[in-house]
């Protein structure tokens, strides 16, 4: 079974603590990506998410990114995946 998140936090400097932090005293289900997954990309994605209207284009561009590492590309799928499904847009996102 997967584990499905309700934020998904890229970087784990301050910030990105501070981000999770937030959500999880919220009560919402919380994932860091950090640099064992985002890496030197973390700095492109917030750039490429930053660009989306809403998060229905923000899931789009992930599942549409290429990525350089097999394993940042599996784990980035996988939370579009999640999060895609949990918010009902997983036709509009992956057709």
């Amino acid at each position: 079974m997967a584990d499905s998140f309700e934020v998904i936090v890229i970087g784990s400097g301050p910030g990105g603590y501070r981000a999770a932090m937030l959500g999880a005293l919220r009560g919402l289900r919380v994932a860091v990506v950090g640099s064992s997954v985002a890496a030197t990309e973390a700095s492109e994605l917030i750039h490429l998410l930053s660009l989306a209207p809403d998060r229905e284009t923000a899931l789009s561009l992930l599942a549409a990114g290429r990525y350089n590492h097999p394993t940042r590309a599996e784990e980035l799928l996988n939370a579009t995946e999640t999060l895609a499904g949990k918010w009902g847009l997983g036709k509009q996102v992956f057709g």
